[in-house]
C-alpha cells in the first residue's frame, strides 16, 4: 500500500477479500513529508476496518512516517495476541507527534515473543531487549554501542545483524529526547553463538571498540559500508580493527561498498582474511591495478598466496580499474591454476591457490570472456 495524496481503498479491499483468513504480510510504503501528516492518517485510517478483519504474520512501514499515525494497527495487534502472531516488524524513519507512541510500540514488542525478524530504532526496542528467544534477525539503528552488546547477549538465536548510525559518543540524545548514557569502560568478549552476517554502516561511527568486544565462532560474512572519512581517518581506523578483531580470519564473505581506505590497507585487509571464498569490492575510488596484481601475483616460495580460496570476485564503479586489469586477474586465477588441490598437497596455500570461478566488473562477466576467446 502506498501513502500519498490519497489510497485506492476498493483495490485494498478486493485484495483483502481475496485474502480471506490467510496471515497476512502488511506493507505500507510511506512517500510523506510531514506536511502531509493529516491526510496521511486519514488514508490509513481508512484501511482500518480492512485490516482489523484479518490476521497478520508481518508488518513494514517503509519510509519516512508519522509514527503516530500508526497507533491504531499497533493497539490491535496488542488487543489480539491470537490473531495477531507477528513474525516480522519493521518500522522505518519516522517522526512522532505523540509522546504516548513510543511507549505503545515497546508494550508491542513486550507481549510479542512470536519474532524472528525485526528492525526497529534502539529507542523504541529499550527495555525489551530479553524478550525475544526466537529472534533471528535484528536491524538495529541510531543506538549506542553498549545497547548493541546488551541486545547481542540477550539474544542466543540472533545469525543476521544490521547495525546503522551508531553513536561515538557516552552520552546522546535520542530521538524520544531522552538521555541514554553508554559505558565506554572495558568489557569482557561478548560471545554470541548464532551470528553468521554482520552488515554495519559507518556514516556515523565506526565501531571499532565494539567489534574487538566480540567472539563470534560462526561469523562468516561481513559488510562494511558507507564509510566517508578522510583516507587517513579511514586508514588509521583499519589498522586498528586488523589487531583487534580475531574473528576476521573467520570471514568467507567480504563487501566493502561506498568506503574510503588506501590500496595498502586494503591489501592488508584482505591478508587478514585467510579463508575468503567471496570479495565484494562497490564504489571504491582508489581501487586500481594494485589490487588485481596483488591477487595474481604468486608469492616467493614457502609463502602464501593472497586469499589463496577466493572463488569470487566482483568489483562495481571501481573507476581506476581497466579492462587489462581483470583480465590479467583472470589469466592468473582462473586460466592459470587447477580448480582442485594436487594429491598429496598438505598445504596448499603453499603451492597454489584454488582456481577463481568467477570475476565481475560492473556486470560483465570477465571470466567468461577471457575463457571465451582462449
Amino acid at each position: 500500500m502506498e501513502q500519498g495524496a490519497s489510497i485506492n481503498l476498493a483495490h485494498c479491499e478486493r485484495h483483502l477479500e481475496k485474502a480471506k483468513q490467510v496471515p497476512l504480510s502488511i506493507v505500507i510504503r510511506s512517500v510523506l513529508d510531514p506536511g502531509q501528516t493529516n491526510s496521511s492518517r486519514r488514508d490509513v485510517q481508512a484501511l482500518y476496518p480492512l485490516l482489523i478483519q484479518h490476521r497478520w504474520r508481518a508488518l513494514s512501514l517503509v519510509g519516512r512516517n508519522a509514527l503516530d499515525t500508526f497507533e491504531p494497527l499497533f493497539r490491535h495487534i496488542i488487543d489480539n495476541p491470537q490473531a495477531c502472531k507477528l513474525s516480522s516488524l519493521h518500522l522505518g524513519a519516522y517522526w512522532s507527534l505523540s509522546p504516548a507512541t513510543p511507549l505503545l510500540v515497546r508494550r508491542l514488542l513486550a507481549q510479542t515473543s512470536t519474532i524472528t525478524d525485526l528492525a526497529v530504532p534502539f529507542e523504541l526496542l529499550a527495555p525489551t531487549y530479553g524478550l525475544f528467544p526466537r529472534l533471528r534477525n535484528f536491524q538495529g539503528r541510531y543506538g549506542s554501542e553498549t545497547e548493541v552488546l546488551r541486545i547481542l547477549r540477550e539474544t542466543p538465536q540472533l545469525q543476521s545483524l544490521r547495525l546503522s548510525s551508531l553513536y561515538p559518543i557516552s552520552l546522546r540524545q535520542d530521538h524520544m529526547g531522552v538521555a541514554m548514557v553508554s559505558s565506554s569502560g572495558p568489557e569482557a568478549l561478548c560471545r554470541v553463538e548464532a551470528v553468521e552476517y554482520l552488515d554495519i554502516d559507518c556514516s556515523l561511527h565506526v565501531p571499532g571498540s565494539l567489534l574487538s568486544q566480540l567472539d563470534l565462532p560462526k561469523i562468516h560474512t561481513l559488510r562494511l559500508s558507507e564509510l566517508r572519512w578522510g583516507y587517513q581517518a579511514a586508514d588509521l581506523w583499519i589498522e586498528s580493527l586488523m589487531g583487534n578483531v580475531l574473528w576476521l580470519a573467520r570471514i568467507k564473505s567480504f563487501t566493502l561498498e561506498r568506503v574510503r581506505v588506501s590500496e595498502k590497507l586494503l591489501i592488508r585487509i584482505l591478508q587478514s582474511l585467510p579463508v575468503l571464498k567471496s570479495l565484494t569490492l562497490d564504489s571504491q575510488e582508489m581501487v586500481s591495478c594494485r589490487i588485481t596484481k596483488a591477487l595474481s601475483q604468486q608469492p616467493p616460495a614457502e609463502q602464501r598466496w593472497l586469499c589463496p580460496y577466493l572463488e569470487e570476485v566482483r568489483f562495481t564503479l571501481c573507476t581506476l580499474l581497466k579492462e587489462d586489469d581483470l583480465k590479467g586477474l583472470v589469466e592468473a586465477r582462473v586460466r592459470g591454476v587447477p580448480a582442485v588441490m594436487p594429491t598429496g598437497v598438505t598445504d596448499p596455500n603453499l603451492v597454489s591457490p584454488v582456481g577463481l570461478r568467477k570475476v565481475v566488473w560492473n556486470d560483465r562477466d570477465m571470466t567468461e570472456e577471457v575463457l571465451g576467446t582462449g
